[in-house]
């Protein structure tokens, strides 16, 4: 699949998945139940989709293809505590070939291994059981217990965190941004070409429109590199001076500013730190820097469905997994445009005001919780305060 296939299907997959969940703040918790039920799946791959400028190319860990795009799951929808084990004959060779790497990392040079294999095109996912959980993904909320809940195991991912974070905030509560930039050491080499005539991606906020938006072909560094433009957000495939493949998200630069960035960005592949040599654009400011390694975690998840009494009947899923390559800053960047931050008692959070209202943070575990569907931000925070 191209680059320009993977991109095409994401949008279409996040539209409509966006569309269906905004169904879902309807009032009707009968009806809001039975879509919660049937887009299980949907809503664990929403956290990480909405919008098509959220997905990167490196999958579930960050770059811009989506567990919907990239690790479409084998199985239907989940069903609560189901004990179902997954027949072995269905996986596909290439994912079985996956998780044999479980644990692996691969080098660039001869020094020894840091970044994440490639991902794949498919996936796999299985029914598990609630014995199955680690504690730290069982968040309960107080004084409720979840009318449905779902468990599944996608398998060993491997996830690879971004090496550096620029923010440029609108004042010194630093809730909100004009501009950002996320630099990751990219786990999917992108060498596929552009057909002429479909560098676009179909599918938009109207059905049936289209976003003409190119997947430029350009040279940085003398090496081949594809920048993809959405709605004010780019996305940057190259490669750095030394040979190591990298791949950024910025939103609220001008192209050149982000070319110009990327051209100065350099990793170390012994200390696997990102540096930018250019200036940086006024504002624009480190939030986040750290040796980027990739982790093989757990492909465990849950979602719990709660019906919230005295909220106007509202149902509110709530998610957990792993994924040490995400963090809210390194979202936030990618649209500052369309994305808020939120606060949690002092603990940052991403918060998705369309296609379902999804809250996202990090524990203090250390996995990602996604509350979705609170009708506003400081519902789902609440919710996220009352979290244990």
């Amino acid at each position: 699949m191209t680059v320009d296939e993977r991109l095409r299907e994401a949008s279409r997959d996040v539209h409509q998945a966006a569309r269906e969940l905004n169904d879902r703040l309807v009032p009707d918790r009968s009806r809001r139940r039975s879509v919660l039920v049937a887009a299980s799946a949907a809503a664990f791959v929403l956290v990480l989709a909405v919008p098509v400028v959220l997905i990167r190319g490196q999958g579930a860990n960050g770059s811009l293809s989506t567990i919907a795009s990239q690790e479409p799951t084998a199985t239907s929808a989940t069903t609560g505590g189901a004990d179902e084990s997954p027949d072995s004959s269905s996986v596909p060779d290439e994912v079985r070939a996956y998780w044999s790497l479980e644990g692996t990392l691969e080098s660039v040079g001869d020094e020894p291994g840091w970044l994440c294999p490639a991902k794949l095109s498919v996936g796999y996912s299985s029914i598990v059981t609630a014995s199955d959980m680690p504690a730290e993904l069982s968040v309960e909320l107080a004084e409720q217990a979840p009318v449905e809940s779902y468990f599944r195991d996608d398998g060993p991912v491997c996830n690879q965190p971004p090496g550096v974070v620029m923010l440029a905030f609108t004042d010194q509560t630093g809730s909100a941004a004009t501009a950002g930039m996320t630099v990751y050491p990219s786990v999917t080499r992108f060498q596929d070409t552009c057909p002429p005539g479909s560098c676009s991606v179909e599918g938009g906020p109207e059905e049936g429109s289209t976003d003409p938006s190119p997947l430029d072909d350009l040279t940085i560094n003398d090496q081949p590199a594809k920048l993809f433009t959405y709605a004010g957000s780019f996305q940057l495939w190259w490669v750095d001076s030394s040979g190591v493949p990298l791949y950024a998200q910025a939103s609220g630069l001008t192209r050149e500013q982000m070319l110009i960035l990327a051209e100065s960005t350099t990793v170390d592949p012994a200390t696997h730190l990102v540096e930018i040599g250019a200036e940086l654009p006024a504002g624009l400011q480190t939030v986040e820097q750290a040796p980027s390694v990739g982790v093989w975690e757990s492909g465990l998840s849950r979602m719990d469905v709660y019906d919230i009494e005295g909220t106007d009947g509202t149902s509110i899923a709530i998610s957990t997994r792993y994924n040490s390559g995400e963090t809210p800053y390194a979202r936030y960047a990618a649209n500052v445009e369309f994305l808020e931050l939120a606060d949690i008692d002092g603990t940052k959070a991403l918060w998705i005001p369309e296609g379902g209202n999804f809250l996202s943070f990090k524990s203090a575990a250390g996995v990602n919780v996604n509350i979705e569907g609170a009708l506003t931000k400081e519902d789902a925070v609440q919710i996220a305060r009352d979290l244990s």
